[in-house]
């Protein structure tokens, strides 16, 4: 289910400042200034305050990191909520009557994978903390192994349903070996891997491969998806074109090889952009 966008500003404009003591409270800001509403960052070191708000899209911003964080953003990572929930959570906050109804429902023909809960990770942990990819983005981004240690990217919908699960193996990969796979006697829809997860009213990262989004995620840009297929596949487009219509700006950041630099062109002409690599401000929309 789509929310409109308008309504998650009219409800963020609602909440206002309360967000900003809201954030303050459950962070535990150092040197937090009730009236500037300035802190020090709590997503890097610093000695001198830079995490600021700013009233104009009502979320933190910081000046020393880069780092922006809203309400949405809030309830994701510090309540460990998806996209949706964290909606719902802000609607019923400032009084808004929305019905989420759409949430957890599936189609009948379709025959949806089993989500994969090993409680020994440490294999898929290992692997990709050699990758510079920590727990806590992967925790974000619901990556978990299989009882062979595998690592398993699961795929929802934008109705919160597990639609697809891929396993990579949880170590280098030779030339000639398989390297993804998808869940056996479960099929396979190609939806963006992160879909459930992003926020509308923010720009919006495009990567080429699961890898990629955690990278992303690990530098503290989390709204991002992956494309499900690989570089020369674009079924995803039409799969989610409402879901892209949403954004006013799409990143489109491929592998700087020629795959990459096809899948840029084509998804930028897709889509509609005046930058041959990047769809911002985009000026029209073609399939």
């Amino acid at each position: 289910m789509l929310v409109p966008k308008e309504l998650i500003i009219e409800a963020k404009e609602k909440l206002g400042e309360e967000a900003a003591t809201i954030i303050a409270e459950d962070l535990f800001l150092e040197q937090f200034d009730e009236k500037a509403l300035k802190s020090i960052c709590p997503f890097h070191e610093e000695d001198t305050g830079s995490f600021i708000w700013n009233p104009k899209n009502n979320s933190y911003k910081c000046f020393g990191c880069g780092r922006v964080y809203g309400i949405i953003d809030h309830y994701k990572e510090h309540h460990g909520l998806n996209f949706l929930a964290s909606v719902e959570k802000l609607f019923q906050r400032v009084g808004i009557d929305y019905r989420f109804s759409e949430r957890g429902v599936r189609q009948r023909e379709y025959r949806y994978p089993h989500e994969e809960q090993n409680n020994d990770r440490s294999t898929v942990e290992d692997y990709w903390e050699s990758r510079g990819v920590s727990k806590t983005t992967l925790d974000y981004a619901n990556v978990q192994a299989d009882s062979f240690g595998n690592t398993v990217f699961h795929y929802y919908d934008l109705n919160d349903v597990l639609c697809m699960a891929k396993y990579r193996p949880s170590k280098k990969v030779s030339k000639g070996d398989t390297k993804f796979w998808a869940q056996k006697d479960a099929d396979t829809k190609p939806l963006l891997y992160g879909i459930h997860q992003a926020d509308s009213t923010q720009p919006l990262l495009i990567c080429e491969g699961e890898p990629d989004r955690l990278s992303a995620i690990e530098s503290g840009f989390k709204n991002v998806v992956s494309v499900p297929f690989g570089a020369n596949n674009y079924s995803w487009i039409e799969e989610c074109w409402d879901f892209l219509e949403q954004f006013d700006k799409i990143i489109v950041w491929a592998d700087n090889d020629p795959p990459g630099a096809k899948m840029r062109k084509e998804v930028c002409a897709r889509l509609g952009t005046w930058h041959p690599f990047c769809g911002y401000g985009r000026t029209e929309n073609r399939k």
